[in-house]
């Protein structure tokens, strides 16, 4: 791991990271269970599905169709999930599939707890992930115009569906702009974080490996619960194109995002979608 530190990252990181906790020392003062439940619901069912049935079961294994308003939304809310652009997260999690457990892997698990959670994001890509990342077949990504659309403005639109507009909402809903930045913006969207940067660590510390036992990724109950279904992650691995991310259905097994899929398909705005047999191997 030869990188520099990636300084902007780091700043950007840690301020939000105080926001936060700024935002919970003063939460007992202004505590609401409705608060917290509207924090967290708008977290994973906004964002987090942004990540999972958006940037990772559609684009980064095409594991499915949609329809362009479904790829629309789910482009959006992956706008708010402020992770950088579908482009750049689809490129790294090829990447990470690609070269797991291995140096290429942009947040390897060889290099511990803190590096593949987080730490990660503090250092520069150094050369051999540069070049390894023009190994990453790119094209259906390159030439889908909504992906594009985002990459080109994810500035903008990242910071206007992260913060501005939980910013508002905390002042139509809650009648405080503050409420808005700090709970709705800062808070919920650190909790995002964490909550997607489980799957990096936790799903492959901890668990069990009934698919797999010589890759790291592992089957968690609590990355599942907090990143709405991606904690079946052994199972992802051996069957990464399975549009459920799991060889269970959602009433199975924890998996919100699979039963979103399942709905819209049954409306026909998601279709072709792919699963993995274990059963016959």
């Amino acid at each position: 791991m030869e990188s520099a530190f990636h300084y902007t990252n780091i700043f950007y990181l840690s301020v939000h990271h105080i926001l936060a906790l700024y935002a919970l020392y003063f939460l007992p003062s202004i505590f609401s269970y409705r608060l917290i439940l509207e924090v967290v619901l708008s977290a994973q069912l906004i964002g987090m599905l942004g990540i999972t049935a958006g940037a990772h079961r559609l684009w980064s294994h095409k594991s499915y169709e949609a329809a362009w308003p479904v790829r629309a939304v789910f482009m959006l809310a992956n706008s708010a999930a402020h992770q950088g652009s579908i482009y750049q997260w689809t490129r790294d999690h090829r990447m990470h599939h690609k070269y797991t457990d291995t140096e290429l892997d942009p947040h390897s698990i060889q290099y511990g707890f803190w590096y593949s959670h987080m730490g990660w994001l503090f250092y520069r890509k150094s050369n051999k992930l540069r070049e390894a990342s023009r190994t990453i077949i790119m094209n259906d990504i390159e030439n889908d115009s909504i992906v594009m659309f985002q990459h080109r403005n994810n500035f903008w639109l990242s910071h206007l569906f992260c913060f501005l507009l939980p910013t508002l909402y905390g002042k139509y809903m809650w009648n405080s702009y503050w409420i808005g930045y700090f709970y709705f913006g800062v808070l919920r969207w650190i909790f995002l974080l964490h909550s997607t940067w489980c799957v990096n660590s936790v799903a492959h510390i901890w668990g069990t490996t009934p698919y797999n036992p010589r890759i790291s990724s592992k089957q968690s109950m609590i990355t599942s619960l907090v990143a709405v279904g991606e904690g079946w992650h052994n199972y992802h691995h051996t069957y990464p194109y399975d549009y459920r991310a799991s060889e269970f259905n959602w009433n199975n097994e924890w998996n919100p995002t699979t039963l979103l899929l399942d709905t819209l398909s049954s409306v026909g705005l998601v279709w072709n979608k792919k699963i993995g047999n274990p059963q016959n191997e």
